[in-house]
């Protein structure tokens, strides 16, 4: 199996009119990218999920699109399981569902909803997941948990078009969460602040993510091995790699050679890339990498991984 690549938008229908986000979805699907995936935040101009996911899943026929990853605590489960599958059904079950615990205070306390401790955020979204999971299988889901309370509710028949269920980040409660229950286990090499204020970079080089897919499979027992996806925080194909790691250094603060050393960040020509891939996928089970779009110029990322992509495929 060849390493898969999935392009990530922190916008949507938003963008250009929409007229710009479905450009960008024919591209990818041309280009052959795996999935083409919004991020979810209330920030000015923020994607809109279901919308953008729905019109990009209209105007191609073998894409896959999904979220990285929506906010738990936005939506009951109820609600997401509906909007999802109706995705899913349009899309021919294209559609994978990756789900978050939240991070950004501000957004919380923008929008009045209170932020809570991470172990609680946490422990609702294992919650969320079950239930999500129960209802998109199909049949009447009856549940009740410390955060959730479902009744007889029931949103489609078994054989519907199936969704894939992706929990990413980097600590120890939400990567054995993964590991127990998602389909895709998602990394990110970063952890939010406790107070919901930013993120540390931990976690960032391959020794880190090798420790961090342990937690995930031990958690997973006789489930493992699973898709393994890194979120590469940035691409850059140059014949100087050596200046450019150490500019990102100094971006992330961190040491020149974590940089160069890690999974998350990758930086040579296209064929070094290319190479790179292909070892953590035999070494450590990377199955695929998703990286960012650029918010300004989104074809720019995209056409930089089209040489990447051609080499793997």
């Amino acid at each position: 199996m060849t390493i898969r690549v999935n392009l990530s938008a922190g916008f949507g229908l938003t963008q250009n009119g929409g007229g710009g986000w479905l450009r960008l979805a024919r591209d990818c699907e041309t280009i052959g990218y795996d999935h083409l995936v919004v991020a979810d935040h209330l920030s000015p101009g923020g994607a809109t999920a279901f919308a953008s996911l729905a019109a990009a899943a209209a105007v191609t026929s073998t894409l896959r699109v999904g979220t990285y990853v929506l906010n738990n605590d936005l939506r009951h489960p109820v609600v997401v399981a509906h909007e999802v599958a109706a995705i899913a059904d349009l899309s021919g079950g294209r559609m994978t569902l990756g789900l978050g615990a939240g991070h950004m205070k501000s957004e919380y306390d923008q929008a009045g909803i209170a932020f809570d401790p991470p172990g609680r955020r946490v422990a609702r979204m294992a919650e969320s997941a079950t239930v999500l999971q129960r209802l998109l299988a199909g049949g009447p889901v009856t549940f009740e948990g410390l955060h959730y309370v479902v009744r007889e509710h029931e949103i489609r028949e078994p054989d519907a078009a199936p969704v894939r269920l992706l929990i990413g980040g980097n600590g120890t409660t939400v990567l054995r969460t993964a590991g127990r229950l998602a389909d895709t286990v998602g990394f990110t090499g970063f952890a939010p602040n406790h107070d919901g204020s930013g993120v540390d970079i931990t976690h960032f080089t391959e020794v880190g993510l090798a420790e961090r897919i342990t937690v995930a499979r031990v958690a997973a027992g006789d489930r493992w091995p699973l898709p393994i996806d890194v979120l590469v925080q940035a691409v850059i194909v140059t014949d100087r790699a050596e200046v450019e790691a150490e500019r990102i250094a100094a971006r992330f603060k961190l040491p020149v050679e974590a940089v160069k050393s890690s999974p998350f960040i990758l930086i040579g020509s296209t064929a070094s890339i290319a190479e790179r891939l292909q070892d953590l996928h035999a070494r450590l089970g990377v199955s695929s990498v998703t990286v960012f779009a650029n918010r300004s110029q989104p074809d720019q990322t995209e056409r930089t991984m089209a040489p990447v992509i051609e080499l793997l495929a």
